[in-house]
């Protein structure tokens, strides 16, 4: 059951997220930028990413091949992020500029959130 939860909300949450960076690609190329500059909207967020990160690991932390592993690899990635953003707070600018070198680079994430919500959603609500 929890598993399913989690599918589900990884779901929706990349579905919207998604479609948000495909369809409005220069307005989000902007809100980066302006996070990356904001010191308090990096630490808010290393903060959740840490604590939703932690409460993932809670209930899936099993390196074992099978439909479970991606929740156990969000919840780490939840948990590095968090750690990356309250530890190394000037790299996420530089970070972010590197990745917005590429023109495409937010069309091509939303692109791949979507992907990443098709599988999600299939295993959360219909599996």
């Amino acid at each position: 059951m929890t598993a399913e939860l989690f599918f589900q909300i990884y779901g929706v949450l990349f579905g919207v997220l998604g479609l948000g960076l495909v369809l409005h690609p220069q307005h989000y190329t902007k809100v980066m930028q302006e996070i990356a500059k904001n010191e308090g909207f990096i630490l808010a967020g290393g903060i959740i990413a840490l604590l939703w990160g932690t409460v993932v690991l809670h209930f899936q932390n099993a390196w074992e091949w099978n439909i479970l592993l991606p929740i156990t690899i969000f919840g780490w990635l939840g948990v590095l992020k968090g750690a990356f953003l309250i530890m190394c707070p000037k790299g996420v600018e530089k970070m972010t500029t590197f990745m917005l070198k590429c023109k495409y680079f937010v069309t091509i994430a939303g692109a791949v959130a979507i992907l990443m919500s098709a599988g999600c959603v299939y295993i959360g609500f219909f599996a």
